[in-house]
């Protein structure tokens, strides 16, 4: 996909806590839509790095624009 652009590393750490720490997250997406779940994995397919929710379909680093860590 050559109209990927990579994340910072200091946001994929954010990401990578939460999913280590099993945390229930709330996304906001660029299109403005909300996603919420936990964060079972972040993989990289293809030079594209992505997202897997549990019980979500995955999503672009991209594509996210706010990442919020629910209690």
């Amino acid at each position: 996909m050559s109209d990927y652009d990579p994340i910072d590393c200091s946001l994929y750490d954010r990401y990578e806590a939460a999913a280590t720490l099993r945390q229930l997250v709330e996304l906001r997406l660029t299109d403005g839509t909300l996603r919420t779940g936990r964060i079972r994995d972040l993989q990289v397919r293809d030079k594209v790095e992505w997202m897997v929710l549990d019980q979500t379909p995955d999503i672009r680093l991209d594509m996210i624009s706010e990442m919020r860590i629910l209690m």
